[in-house]
This record gives C-alpha cells, structure tokens and sequence, in this order.
C-alpha cells in the first residue's frame, strides 16, 4: 500500500512537473493563445449583461410562470400580466380634459398595434395595450379618494429585456400631462429591477477600482515589488474579459437563466481566485529564487509545488458552486452555472498566464526587490516548498 501511494506521488509530481515545463517552454505561444481567445471572445461572444436581464430573470425559461406568459402572448397577443405601471395623481382632484387625453393616449397605443397587425409599422410594437384605471365612484364606490388617481398598467412584449420595459414605460410616461400641484410617475417591479441594475452598473466600476487599488497595494507590499501586482491585474483583467463571455455564450445555448445580477458575484469571485493563485505562484518562484535556483528554472520548480495546490483548490470551488444547480430554490440555481464558469476560467488563466508572464520576466517581476540576495517572503515559501514537495 506505501509503494502504491509512493508511485502515485511520483506519477503525479511527474506529470505537475512536465505541465510547468511546457508552459515555461512554450510562454510567448501561451501568452499569443490567451491574447487570440481573449481578442476573438470579446469582439465575437454575447456578453454576461446582453443575455441576463430579461423576462426569465432568475427563473429560467423553463419556469411554469414565464411559459404562462409565453403562452399569452402567443394566444393574445399580449401579456395577460402587468409588471409595470404609470401613475398619474392630483390630491385635488384630476382635470376632466387632462384623465380624457389619458385615455385618447391609451387609444393610441391600441390603435397603432392594430396598424402593426394589418402591415403598417407602428413606432411602439412592443407596447401592445395601455389600460388606465381612474378611481371612480363607478370602479371603487368605497374609495377614500375619488378622481384624484390614474394607474395606467402597460402590457409590453416579454421578448424585450428589463431595461427595455423600463424604457418604454418612462417614455410612455413622458408622453403624458402632468397634473397642476400632481405627480406623473412609472412604477411596477420591472422597474424596481431596472433601477437595480442601473445602480449597480454606476456603481460597479469604482469597486473595482478600488478592489484593484487594494489588490496592488497588498501584493506589491507583499513581495516589494512594482511588476508583481502587474502580473496580478493582468491575469484578472483577461479572466474576467474571458469569463464574461463564456457566461454570456452559456445562456445564449441553453435555456438556463444568466441573472444580471450575477455581474457583481462574478467580478469578486474572480478577483478573489486569481489574486489568490497568482500569489501561490509568485511566492513558489520566489521561493526557488532564494534556494539560488535562477531563470526559467526557478519558474518551472516553483510552479511545480503549487499547482497541484491551485488545481485542487479550483476544481473543488467549481464544485461546489455547481452543486448549487440541484437546489430547490431558482434563486440559488441561476447562480451556479455563471459561477462554476467563474471559477474554471479564472484557474484556467492563472496556470497558463502566470507561468508564462513570470518565465519572460524572470527575477524583475520582483523588482525592485532581489529574492535571490535573501530578501523578499522567499525563506518563508522555502520551508513550505520542502514540505509540499518530499525529497526537496
């Protein structure tokens, strides 16, 4: 049983060791591969935030409530549910002439679909009926207010993503008088969603500044170097272009959900990860750096004691989000295939691109420090590097 267990090290520390050796080998052909995939992903492949966002959401286009709709649409010709809505309101009481131009608006929209069906073009397809409801004593005898309040529901085509909706529903909305001392304003949970996704597109990108910010600071106090966390926000950057993309062809070949609201997961997880991995890297290189080893020799042994850390670690992360995908809930389901991808793409660039970019730099990827003089988180890795790696 020992012998056994040792051949299996061997065989296993064999095959970590040949990997390293032909990346390193082969870096310029590996660093030109992930340009060329990187390139052709992002000018060829539907991005995460072109796919996610529509009707299905979190869902899918599997679930029994958006087939509902589909089939409404198919049997009606228009959604037989309203998810937004416009409000028109005056405490005092709406003008007759302003509630009537209300109604002429929701006619128009009726008419100009029945142009649309008989081959004319209407300017708002999408919008297939305008219904107003006034809180009359004839619809709502029991009122505390009467004639103060127009909702008008719109029924829009669930083809159109979120952001659509919400776009026809503002423009609807402002095609309408407002009221003397009122209000005109669109509502309904499509554009409590809309609104979610615009915040967090505005505010998305200054956490990743920030993130990264963090990111560089820790790693280049880290290894007192000015190219390590270069390295670092490099392997990010090409991941999350190529994640993006992967996510994104996924939900345009399957008819699972991609949330828009996977965006945010997707850039922590991923910034996480090949921070992570490339700090392995970096450490394990210079490690070899201060046992006197030097060049590509450095970069292929210290690669060798953590790969098998960094693939162990990745696959099982992959793992586990994807058990998300038997879940009974469609919340956590939608998650797990966009994370998975995560998690395989980040672990894939991180043992390519790494290797790649530290056997070209060689020792200036810690400049201006010198791990090979005794300085640097070397003498630490070395005792870890021993214990990974029997015999060393």
């Amino acid at each position: 049983m020992a012998e056994t267990l040792a051949a299996a090290r061997r065989l296993r520390r064999s095959a970590v060791e040949r990997y390293a050796a032909a990346v390193v080998a082969a870096r310029w052909w590996v660093l030109a591969a992930v340009a060329l995939l990187t390139t052709g992903a992002t000018l060829f492949l539907p991005s995460l935030t072109a796919v996610g966002g529509g009707l299905a959401g979190l869902l899918g286009g599997s679930s029994a409530a958006v087939q509902a709709q589909v089939d409404a649409i198919e049997r009606f010709g228009l959604p037989l549910l309203s998810p937004t809505a416009v409000v028109q309101r005056d405490p005092e009481g709406l003008d007759p002439y302003l509630a009537a131009d209300s109604l002429l608006a929701a006619a128009e929209v009726v008419q100009d679909n029945v142009a649309a069906g008989e081959g004319s073009q209407s300017p708002d397809d999408d919008l297939r009926l305008a219904y107003p409801v006034l809180n009359t004593p004839l619809l709502f005898p029991g009122a505390a207010e009467q004639g103060t309040t127009i909702v008008t529901y719109l029924f829009i085509d669930p083809a159109v993503g979120i952001a659509g909706q919400g776009a026809i529903t503002r423009e609807y909305a402002a095609g309408l008088e407002v009221p003397e001392g009122g209000l005109v304003g669109s509502t309904g949970t499509f554009l409590a969603q809309a609104a979610q996704n615009e915040i967090i597109a505005e505010s998305l990108p200054l956490v990743e500044l920030a993130t990264l910010a963090a990111i560089a600071l820790i790693v280049g106090l880290n290894f007192g170097s000015v190219l390590a966390p270069v390295v670092t926000l490099i392997t990010a950057g090409v991941g999350y272009l190529v994640t993006d993309r992967m996510i994104g062809l996924f939900g345009e070949l399957t008819d699972l959900a991609v949330p828009s609201q996977l965006q945010p997961l997707v850039v922590a997880l991923l910034l996480g990860i090949t921070t992570d991995y490339t700090i392995f890297f970096l450490s394990g290189v210079s490690a070899e750096y201060e046992q006197g080893r030097g060049g590509r020799a450095a970069v292929r042994t210290g690669m060798a004691v953590y790969l098998p850390i960094v693939l162990v670690a990745g696959v099982t992360v992959a793992a586990g989000v994807s058990a998300l995908l038997v879940a009974e809930s469609p919340l956590f389901r939608a998650f797990g295939p966009g994370l998975a991808i995560t998690v395989l793409v980040g672990l894939a660039v991180s043992v390519t691109m790494v290797p790649a970019l530290l056997a070209i730099l060689g020792p200036a990827a810690f400049w201006p420090s010198r791990p090979g003089a005794g300085t640097g988180p070397g003498r630490a890795q070395a005792a870890l590097s021993r214990a990974v790696v029997p015999g060393r």
